[in-house]
């Protein structure tokens, strides 16, 4: 069991690494990257507009996605941590996301904002 380093404003969401290397937090600070061996911070992935809710990692390994409380998904390259792609996906939050397994294809659930019908 590791600790990592505390998030002021909490976390929403976490996944690991299908090789166990890393893991993804998503959360009002928006989606970083650590490495689990030392629990140091690998990547603090481009601040995007809406708090991230969760992210996910490919099965593969190839990509990291983070589903964003403004209705985007943002996909990463994790060779680079090149941005792949970022999209409108919902009209509501988005509160849960996954990969394909290669990474190229994502599903996301997404909820109305509380105080919306």
């Amino acid at each position: 069991v590791r600790t990592l380093a505390r998030q002021a404003q909490g976390i929403a969401g976490i996944d690991i690494s299908q090789d166990g290397a890393l893991l993804a937090s998503a959360g009002p600070s928006g989606t970083k990257v650590w490495r689990v061996a030392d629990g140091q911070l690998v990547k603090r992935l481009a601040q995007h507009p809406g708090q991230a809710n969760d992210v996910a990692f490919s099965s593969a390994g190839g990509r990291l996605c983070a589903g964003y409380a403004d209705g985007h998904l943002a996909s990463w390259q994790t060779s680079n941590w090149s941005l792949a792609w970022d999209v409108k996906a919902h009209a509501d939050e988005v509160t849960r996301t996954v990969l394909s397994p290669d990474g190229t294809r994502a599903s996301a659930i997404a909820l109305p904002s509380v105080g919306e019908k």
